[in-house]
């Protein structure tokens, strides 16, 4: 049986992993049927299927985490018997996405986070897989989070740093591929084609497929914000870890650094270690930040029942008032 293939598209969420899962459509690979809808803050799709992203939420959840949990998964973590369960349902759901199909799509920025998991899944369905790491200027994420879901820069730039670790660490040894962003945005058609090159995918610039992609989903409005590489330098909410990595992801994206270059994993290993060092205290904030919003909850109900009981009391001062009318009506 001819073996099947899966290109993964990993990244932070607001990373661009949308526009270039989007931009392999255009390349042939396909992506299923059931995706999820388009919302306010994503016009142009997520390109994601809804199957896979339902498992991993509630993967994320059966392990006590979220998307934007602080304090990365660690491989130990993801050796529970929990999993067991969702790992028979991850194989029947793969199985059931590549029936009659040679190349598919795969995309949601938690398999970053997951990726220990979904390579058992792919090596016990013998799938040949490469990755696509989406790379954008951390302070475009981390503004985009800010204002999406109210976050401190502090705490976009941690996630940032972890997705982009897990996305290096969890592909080393297997075929991979940087794509910048703001790359594909301003040259497409060089993006697609250096993609295709990697892929062993055909990209024909001429093609009804890629104008369409070209005039009509590419929009300046997709991009809300550039920054240079220096500005970062500037923003004291970002660590130096930040730079570090980021200075390595361009030098992938731009190919002045080989995706199996022996110094990036090197350079890579030696970040991973500084942030797995800050895993107590990441684990302290998300414990605070969790502490945070259940105490919220509490006084928001608090204050739910007594505006309640204002409104009867205010219901029973009508009903005296409009009595006492009467009253004096007579």
């Amino acid at each position: 049986m001819k073996q099947k293939n899966i290109i993964v598209v990993l990244g932070m969420h607001r990373s661009g992993t949308s526009v270039i899962t989007r931009g392999l459509q255009v390349l042939g690979v396909q992506l299923g049927t059931r995706l999820l809808p388009a919302k306010s803050d994503n016009e142009k799709g997520f390109w994601e299927d809804m199957d896979i992203n339902a498992l991993n939420v509630e993967l994320l959840a059966a392990l006590g985490q979220s998307w934007h949990t602080l304090a990365p998964l660690l491989p130990e973590h993801l050796k529970s018997t929990v999993l067991d369960t969702f790992k028979l349902r991850a194989v029947q759901l793969l199985r059931e996405k590549l029936s009659g199909v040679e190349t598919f799509g795969l995309k949601d920025p938690r398999i970053a986070r997951l990726l220990p998991f979904w390579t058992d899944i792919f090596a016990h369905l013998d799938i040949k897989v490469s990755y696509m790491i989406a790379c954008r200027h951390p302070m475009s994420v981390a503004r985009s989070l800010a204002k999406r879901d109210g976050f401190a820069l502090e705490k976009a730039y941690q996630l940032w740093l972890e997705y982009m670790l897990a996305s290096l660490v969890g592909t080393q040894n297997h075929p991979r591929l940087v794509v910048d962003y703001d790359l594909l945005m301003t040259e497409p058609a060089i993006q697609l084609q250096r993609i295709a090159q990697a892929l062993n995918l055909k990209f024909d610039a001429k093609s009804k497929a890629f104008t369409e992609f070209k005039e009509n989903f590419l929009e300046e409005g997709l991009r809300h914000s550039r920054f240079a590489m220096d500005d970062l330098r500037l923003d004291k909410a970002a660590s130096p870890q930040v730079m570090d990595l980021y200075l390595l992801l361009q030098a992938m994206a731009t190919d002045q650094l080989a995706p199996d270059a022996t110094e990036l994993d090197v350079q890579v290993t030696g970040v991973a270690e500084v942030f797995r060092q800050t895993y107590p205290l990441l684990q302290y904030l998300d414990w605070t930040e969790s502490s945070i919003a259940d105490r919220q909850i509490v006084w928001e109900s608090k204050i739910a029942r007594l505006n309640e009981a204002l409104a009867e009391r205010d219901t029973q001062i009508h009903g005296l008032n409009s009595a006492a009318a009467e009253r004096d009506a007579l």
